[in-house]
């Protein structure tokens, strides 16, 4: 009986520790980061191809084409520093203990690091001063933990996309979307928990076989990424 008990008590234990809520302390904010190309919800990317050529030409039009050709041809480069301001508005909102953004990026070992290659080759998109960093930086993490003097570090992840609202075949009305992974990792570096959120538009714009105003989709763009950001957020 000695045994069931104490046996009994240990599971309780451990499902307490489970179910503790997860409270962020002094957070860091390391990477932001979204797919480069607008692609439809839930749809392979048939429009901009995967092809050498056309990956070079992926590489041109987000290094060197303007804002409105950008939008145009259905790429994400331009919103960069909008994806970043609808990170810090909600985390914001969400009273989140931010280290200011100037002090992260300035430090020592944010300097130091490199972006993850694998990231940097599968064209994910940053806003300027940002590095691509991936969850496995074990001996980044740890090292920015401590110089920063933060409870956690957090990595984002975008996907910026367009999704039917109503009709078929792309024929219809149509939104701005995006789906965000907030990935938090502990003081070790290890992850603590993991938040995902689906954002759209409230309005929606007319399609037609596939064409549509892309500069009235991309006006879209800031109330959808701010939509999914507190998204994931409910669940923290």
């Amino acid at each position: 009986m000695k045994k069931i008990i104490a046996l009994t008590l240990t599971a309780l234990t451990a499902m307490a520790a489970f179910a503790k809520p997860f409270v962020p302390g002094k957070t860091a904010v390391v990477t932001i980061m979204a797919n480069d190309t607008i692609t439809w919800f839930g749809e392979d990317d048939e429009e901009h191809g995967s092809g050498l050529l056309n990956l070079a030409v992926r590489k041109d039009i987000t290094e060197n084409a303007s804002k409105e050709e950008q939008i145009q041809a259905g790429y994400t480069a331009y919103m960069m520093e909008d994806v970043k301001a609808a990170v810090f508005e909600v985390l914001a909102e969400k009273g989140l203990d931010l280290i200011p953004e100037e002090t992260v990026l300035a430090s020592n070992a944010y300097t130091a690091a490199s972006d993850n290659k694998f990231l940097l080759a599968g064209f994910r998109n940053k806003p300027e001063g940002y590095k691509l960093l991936a969850t496995n930086e074990k001996k980044l993490y740890p090292l920015l933990i401590s110089e920063l003097g933060a409870d956690n570090i957090v990595l984002i992840n975008f996907n910026i996309q367009k999704n039917m609202n109503t009709g078929v075949s792309h024929t219809g009305n149509m939104k701005a979307c995006a789906t965000v992974t907030i990935q938090f990792l502990d003081a070790k570096g290890k992850m603590a928990k993991s938040f995902s959120g689906y954002g759209s538009a409230s309005e929606a714009i007319p399609v037609v076989k596939g064409v549509y105003d892309p500069q009235a989709l991309a006006e879209q763009y800031p109330e959808a990424l701010r939509a999914a950001v507190r998204k994931a957020l409910e669940k923290l």
